[in-house]
């Protein structure tokens, strides 16, 4: 009997490669490393595997996802968004399928929009606060802030996480508000980046082309009804992901900041040592096993 579970990579960028350092850190066996991309996939792909731990692109996720579970293969997958609907609900039907799946392969699947501890915290506090604030209306409005080399999504932690956990409170929502193409870069209009930049939604204070911008947005989700998600891409920020309740005369702030993007890869080698342990198949969200 197997008392040490084998691992594979699937996809190969940046995370991929923090994945991949966390398993060698931790002395686990890396049977395969594929990189859809570079159309990597053989036949006898993942023959030799437990647990594949899959960082691939949006676009790749469910098609790749699918596959991994058809080889009765264990699938921790940190990609985002495909499994969500344009306005940034679950696809429960798309999420039935692969967990179907997960089970006539008598495997799992975990799926996370993020796999920092931290901030899974962050989001179950969240949850237990948001009902207060919205008895009292506050309106909430998220600000994700995340390095300039994510272009082209809006934070799956903002969509697939915050979101819905203050929708559950402000069931009186139309929905969540976000759109990537209206990002905001303050590097482009020669504007230093300021921590300032993000009490632009409370504090007519704060100057500047961005602010403003940040200001438009969370104006025009509230005449929508919804709940804004503004982003904001400058530098090399990990990840900051931070809830304003604004009321009338005061303002509640709940902040998370990630500093170091290896705790991605560390989180999901740590569920995934957790998978080859569980007795049951099917699916799972990382609030399940956390």
């Amino acid at each position: 009997m197997k008392t040490e579970p084998r691992y594979s990579i699937v996809g190969y960028g940046r995370m991929g490669h923090i994945v991949e350092e966390e398993l060698k850190k931790k002395h686990k066996k890396i049977s395969e490393i594929i990189d859809p991309n570079y159309k990597d996939w053989k036949r006898s792909s993942l023959e030799n595997t437990d647990t594949a731990i899959v960082f691939v692109s949006p676009e790749a996720g469910y098609e790749t996802t699918k596959k991994v579970l058809g080889k009765g293969v264990n699938a921790v997958v940190g990609t985002t968004k495909f499994y969500q609907n344009s306005d940034g609900t679950l696809n429960q039907e798309m999420l039935d399928e692969l967990g179907k799946k997960a089970k006539e392969n008598d495997v799992k699947f975990v799926y996370a929009p993020n796999f920092s501890p931290g901030v899974n915290e962050y989001v179950a506090e969240l949850r237990k606060e948001a009902p207060f604030y919205s008895k009292y209306g506050y309106n909430p409005v998220v600000i994700e802030t995340h390095h300039t080399g994510k272009t082209k999504d809006v934070s799956g932690t903002a969509v697939g996480l915050i979101g819905p956990a203050l929708l559950e409170a402000y069931s009186y929502k139309e929905g969540l508000d976000f759109d990537i193409d209206k990002a905001i870069w303050p590097a482009e209009y020669d504007e230093k980046f300021d921590s300032s930049l993000l009490d632009a939604p409370f504090d007519p204070n704060v100057e500047g082309t961005s602010a403003d911008e940040v200001r438009e947005q969370v104006a025009s989700a509230k005449k929508q009804n919804k709940i804004p998600i503004v982003a904001i891409r400058y530098g090399d920020i990990p990840g900051r992901h931070r809830v304003d309740f604004i009321g009338k005369t005061d303002t509640t702030i709940k902040d998370s900041v990630v500093t170091d993007r290896n705790i991605f890869g560390a989180g999901a080698v740590k569920i995934s040592e957790q998978l080859f342990y569980l007795k049951q198949s099917g699916i799972y969200c990382i609030t399940d096993l956390i």
